[in-house]
């Protein structure tokens, strides 16, 4: 997975242009599948072609849920955004 910045997560704007932000989604953890894909590779698709850090976490205790953090610029997490939609993922 990409790691942002390259100076210890300190700057705050990434090399092509506006601020690093991060976001995050809720999905129902039996979509997870769908999104990682076989091996992985739908996720890393969507993270080479968006440019963003995506992680998807492991459902917590109880929960029926996963969260799927976004990170880096707002066209970044807005491109990724959509590559998950356009997959046939409702976010």
């Amino acid at each position: 997975m990409q790691s942002g910045g390259g100076y210890g997560g300190r700057g705050s704007y990434s090399d092509i242009g506006g601020p690093v932000i991060t976001t995050q989604v809720t999905i129902p953890k039996d979509l997870a599948g769908s999104i990682i894909g076989k091996g992985g590779q739908r996720i890393k698709q969507i993270r080479h072609e968006s440019g963003a850090s995506i992680k998807i976490d492991e459902p917590l205790e109880g929960s029926e849920d996963r969260i799927i953090t976004i990170t880096g610029t707002q066209d970044q997490i807005q491109n990724a955004q959509y590559l998950l939609q356009n997959r046939h993922v409702l976010l």
